[in-house]
């Protein structure tokens, strides 16, 4: 039989490990704690040396209700028992809780979560190995975990409620292609989030006081969720109200027609002659450069079959950015690279736009006083929470706006930099460099990695780019 210090050691080494491996429990905030105890009976009852029928046939078990996780010591006959007993009781965190009655039913050999934890003590001897490295790999490892353990305390303090049914409405379409599982992981770690349209119907765990990026739009989904769940104004970065003003191109231009950052628009085909050619045509409701086309002549716009909702003098483009901010502060900047020259002009309307997207060092950026201006100029008519402005650099050096959108595409890394802007400006406080340098390593390292090696090239082109090739 193993002493008391024998499987101390071992849980310390292998029990953070398999956390780290197997993950966390959708079904609860924390790992649950694993505590040594001598007996089952004494246990329960409170009453110290109380022993009974179960005393030697009682290994470990997994109490819900306390998050936590009892090997009764006694009863580990060696290091193997040990290690299975935590993959064991482990797999049952991660189970859904309100089918283990059901289950229990079937017996314990037919119980479908039982058959699953005993095939988890199956990869017992990856955890022997973790076991039997140096003391430094060990202590190593430890304090990893340690810092885990403390990192929950932050995460999943944000709601998220995206209008589709998956995460590309937020990532985009190559989403899995490009970057793997990293920015789904990134989601599920540190926010709480819902799909108006794939939740739709459903029950969710939603706690209505914590603060929610809004990108639910005017989907009738996204209003049945704050109505459902009673998520008030005070919480939210976007409402609806505000959404619907900023996606419409046409009612944006004239709500700030004069501005001197705002090229000047019209709504008709006759009123183009008003206009410097060469002209944009832009309907209201798309994205991404999509029904977009340049016109050279008022000829030509006039004998175009395509329709669209406003024109506006396209201007001679030396730089593209967007700039997300929250409410009225800068979170991050990216200038937008094209790999193709001429992209706008040469593409047909039907096709989007295909930027690289690289995050900039703001203060090698010279505009962004002229952005916090423009800014709270928009803000004093359309109150958004999370949003960002779409600026254009002409030939001479002239600031100019496209649009703004209230739904910006995002990767892990934006996610990770959002999430720290919404939380500290939502609690009051800030976050613990620790914690920000983890998020650092977990989700923006990666995606930077990911983009130095397939946009390498644009990266370049860009002056004021973070340093991608040396992290």
């Amino acid at each position: 039989m193993l002493n008391k210090n024998k499987i101390r050691s071992i849980v310390d080494t292998v029990f953070p490990q398999v956390i780290l491996d197997l993950g966390k429990s959708k079904y609860g905030n924390k790992p649950p704690t694993l505590e040594l105890h001598t007996d089952i009976y004494a246990r329960v009852s409170g009453i110290e040396g109380a022993t009974g029928e179960h005393s030697h046939s009682s290994e470990a078990e997994y109490d819900d209700a306390n998050n936590k996780i009892y090997i009764y010591w006694p009863n580990m006959k060696d290091e193997k028992h040990v290690i299975q007993s935590i993959l064991h009781e482990y797999t049952h965190t991660l189970q859904d809780p309100s089918k283990w009655k059901k289950y229990r039913e079937s017996g314990y050999e037919n119980n479908p979560f039982e058959k699953e934890a005993r095939k988890a003590e199956k990869n017992w001897k990856k955890y022997k190995m973790l076991n039997n490295k140096n003391e430094a790999v060990r202590i190593k490892l430890f304090e990893e975990w340690s810092i885990n353990e403390k990192n929950q305390d932050y995460l999943n303090k944000v709601n998220f409620l995206l209008a589709g049914e998956k995460i590309e409405g937020l990532t985009g379409k190559n989403n899995k292609r490009i970057y793997g599982k990293i920015n789904d992981i990134c989601l599920d770690d540190l926010f709480n989030a819902f799909y108006a349209e794939g939740d739709h119907g459903k029950d969710l765990d939603v706690n209505p006081s914590l603060p929610i990026i809004y990108y639910g739009g005017n989907k009738p989904e996204s209003i049945d969720f704050l109505k459902k769940y009673k998520v008030k104004e005070d919480v939210m970065y976007n409402i609806p109200s505000q959404m619907k003003m900023s996606g419409n191109k046409s009612e944006f231009y004239k709500m700030f027609d004069g501005s001197w950052w705002l090229p000047k628009s019209v709504y008709s085909v006759k009123d183009t002659e008003k206009l410097n050619f060469p002209v944009i045509g832009k309907p209201d409701g798309e994205h991404s450069g999509i029904g977009i086309k340049i016109f050279d002549k008022f000829e030509d716009i006039k004998k175009s079959k395509l329709k669209f909702d406003n024109f506006s003098e396209a201007k001679d483009l030396a730089q593209e950015f967007r700039v997300l901010l929250m409410n009225d502060k800068i979170c991050l900047a990216n200038e937008r690279i094209s790999n193709v020259d001429n992209e706008m002009r040469d593409k047909k309307p039907e096709e989007q736009t295909e930027f690289v997207y690289v995050d900039q060092e703001l203060d090698k950026l010279d505009f962004l006083d002229d952005v916090l201006e423009i800014s709270e100029e928009i803000r004093k008519k359309i109150k958004l929470g999370l949003w960002s402005i779409d600026i254009m650099i002409d030939s001479d050096g002239e600031l100019w706006v496209a649009e703004i959108n209230s739904a910006s595409g995002m990767a892990a890394d934006k996610m990770a930099k959002v999430y720290i802007m919404i939380y500290e400006d939502f609690y009051g406080e800030e976050l613990p460099k620790d914690f920000k340098k983890f998020l650092f390593d977990e989700y923006i390292k990666p995606v930077y990695k990911i983009n130095a090696k397939i946009n390498g090239k644009s990266i370049k082109k860009s002056k004021g780019a973070v340093d991608y090739f040396n992290l």
